[in-house]
């Protein structure tokens, strides 16, 4: 199933809702919300690791070890919890994480 996102206008104004693949296209004139998951320890390492050589954008690049797009009627705090999850098999709830803007 496709991923569907909330669209954006440039001064943050709800547009409607797209699917990823339009999201992505050229000059497609709206914006969606990411989220990126920084995982650091108590010594203030943070977790990194190298991207896929299969992926379409920046393959064997280091990257942070969870990140995606926040799903259509998705908060970013439930986006948050859903990344980690998919991305490391990680069980969080709201409470780990700390937002930065």
């Amino acid at each position: 199933m496709e991923e569907m996102l909330d669209t954006f206008d440039i001064n943050g104004k709800f547009l409607g809702v797209q699917t990823r693949e339009f999201c992505h296209s050229k000059s497609p004139r709206l914006y969606h919300k990411p989220v990126w998951i920084w995982i650091i320890n108590d010594k203030s390492e943070i977790l990194v690791q190298k991207r896929a050589l299969t992926k379409k954008n920046s393959p064997g690049k280091w990257d942070m070890p969870s990140a995606g797009h926040i799903a259509a009627g998705e908060s970013i705090t439930e986006s948050c919890i859903r990344e980690t999850r998919e991305e490391l098999g990680l069980y969080v709830n709201q409470d780990n994480f700390i937002y930065l803007k």
